[in-house]
């Protein structure tokens, strides 16, 4: 079978673990060494802002694939 006959991305690791992995690792890393970039009275909202960011990106993201009639699925 030829490459171009494979009708996937191609994806070896779940997008869910491509980001959970690292995840992990820095909150490990905090936890025996904490280091602060901001200060708290900065760091929450920003992180508040950046989350409520994210979520609207994902969302948005979610609608576009679903109006061009693209599977969510990665491997499909």
């Amino acid at each position: 079978m030829d490459e171009r006959d494979v009708d996937n991305a191609g994806v070896t690791i779940p997008p869910p673990l491509l980001y959970l992995v690292p995840l992990l690792l820095g909150l490990v890393i905090q936890k025996f060494r904490h280091v602060s970039i901001l200060p708290n009275r900065l760091a929450r909202p920003l992180g508040a802002l950046l989350l409520v960011i994210g979520i609207a990106t994902n969302f948005w993201g979610v609608r576009t694939m679903r109006r061009a009639e693209t599977p969510l699925n990665p491997t499909q």
